[in-house]
């Protein structure tokens, strides 16, 4: 699974007081070594959710502009006894999932647990799990339906069929990463949690109120993270949060070299917060090598065309800016107008050379182009069903492959076009439109184009 946008790099700071954790120093394909190593330790309790981001408050990580994404930090390793429970209602959204870290570096996953994993309550009670298709989970109706999920201070269980059902597990007081098995000095942990694409009239958590987070001492103390003695460290930490939003210099990530998507993997790129259960194709563009940029992949059946038959969870189309990571603009699966050959064709250009036909009356999609001229164009897959010959997964798998390989007709592409040949290409259908692009193709010098 590759990365998703959550960028809090700062909720992983160590700030102040270690509390006597210790943690043994571990090498891959080595016993582990006898060498105590404090564990930096600065909560006690889980702060509240301490973080939001969205497009139009905190945009950065490579968010989504459908969905929202609350983060709180957690205890590296609390008291052996310690119960911490999260618990809360159904949203009216597509999609919502809870993902951990470890603070290691911004983005180490832990552990994830996806809304068709959680067991819905009625009135206390659980009921018959829900199946992997959204049309098979529980209708909130009034919320009525809750769920509750512990978590466990354990590493995940290396085989899922032995997984506690609703348990995320935080892992223990070390952290993995490369092989390498180390002592967490980092600080604390982070929560995470995703909800995408809100019902219509629904506000962007789906109208449920945030989940509860509850911590409850060996002792039988019990600590409503809302009323958190440890607020003024959560505080701090939100306040460090602010330093994202700091607009870095204009970085270079594209060449006068046409583009394409790749699966976006560890391999290539470096993850933040990534989500288990979503894969990306991602492709770097600048706008000072054409008029526009276009994007064309196959479009797999969504849960609002037909929800027992979906192929994906979700998926959109994004563009991102590369240099401080906030999302420009996205296109769900429900916004998207798709040709009748199945393909939905978005064009990203300035409004100043946005061609006539850019547009859904003649079967295209258009997005704007944002104020920094390096950009990352994302396709995003949720959850895709099993089975799915178009999973990104396969070719995530296998990056060094063509993607024509991986997942066949599947395969997104992406090229510059310049406004003459979209113009003399866009009613001959998509495939034509692009392989013209393609053929075309001589990037501008200083912004000009000389190649016409």
């Amino acid at each position: 699974m590759a990365t998703s946008g959550l960028a809090l790099a700062s909720i992983g700071l160590a700030l102040t007081t270690s509390l006597p954790a210790t943690a043994q120093l571990g090498l891959p394909g080595l016993p582990t070594l006898p060498i105590n190593v404090p564990v930096r330790q600065t909560l006690t309790y889980p702060c509240n959710w301490i973080e939001s981001i969205h497009h139009q408050r905190r945009n950065t990580g490579y968010p989504d502009t459908h969905a929202n994404y609350q983060v709180s930090a957690m205890p590296v390793l609390p008291p052996a006894g310690t119960v911490i429970k999260v618990s809360g209602v159904y949203p009216r959204t597509r999609y919502f999932t809870f993902s951990v870290y470890d603070g290691f570096r911004p983005g180490n996953l832990l552990d994830s647990i996806q809304d068709w994993q959680l067991t819905p309550r009625l009135n206390g009670q659980p009921v018959l799990p829900p199946n992997l298709l959204p049309a098979n989970l529980p209708n909130s109706g009034n919320h009525t339906y809750t769920w509750e999920i512990t978590l466990k201070y354990t590493p995940p269980p290396a085989n899922d069929a032995d997984r506690e059902p609703d348990t995320l597990y935080m892992s223990d007081d070390t952290v993995r990463y490369l092989g390498f098995q180390i002592p967490n000095v980092f600080g604390n942990k982070q929560l995470g949690l995703r909800t995408y694409l809100p019902d219509a009239g629904q506000n962007e958590f789906g109208g449920a109120p945030l989940p509860v987070i509850t911590y409850t001492a060996p002792d039988g103390t019990v600590v409503d993270s809302r009323n958190n003695p440890d607020q003024a460290q959560c505080d701090r930490l939100s306040n460090g949060q602010d330093l994202l939003l700091t607009v870095f210099p204009q970085a270079r990530v594209s060449g006068p070299e046409n583009v394409e998507f790749r699966p976006d993997t560890s391999v290539d790129t470096f993850h933040t917060y990534p989500n288990g259960g979503t894969n990306y194709m991602r492709g770097p563009a600048a706008r000072i090598y054409s008029d526009m940029v276009i994007a064309r992949f196959r479009m797999p059946v969504s849960p609002d065309a037909d929800a027992q038959n979906a192929l994906v969870r979700y998926t959109s189309i994004c563009q991102n800016q590369y240099n401080n990571t906030a999302v420009v603009a996205c296109l769900a699966d429900r916004e998207l107008t798709v040709q009748p050959d199945g393909y939905a064709i978005t064009v990203i250009s300035t409004n100043q050379r946005r061609p006539v036909k850019a547009s859904p009356a003649f079967g295209y999609n258009w997005m704007p182009w944002g104020p920094a001229n390096e950009v990352l164009v994302y396709i995003r897959q949720i959850l895709p069903n099993p089975g799915f010959v178009g999973n990104y997964d396969l070719a995530e798998a296998q990056p060094r492959q063509p993607l024509s390989t991986t997942i066949g007709v599947w395969a997104p592409e992406l090229t510059y076009c310049d406004t003459q040949t979209f113009n003399a290409n866009a009613d001959a259908g998509g495939a034509a439109l692009i392989a013209a692009c393609r053929a075309n193709y001589r990037p501008f010098r200083n912004g000009i184009n000389t190649g016409n």
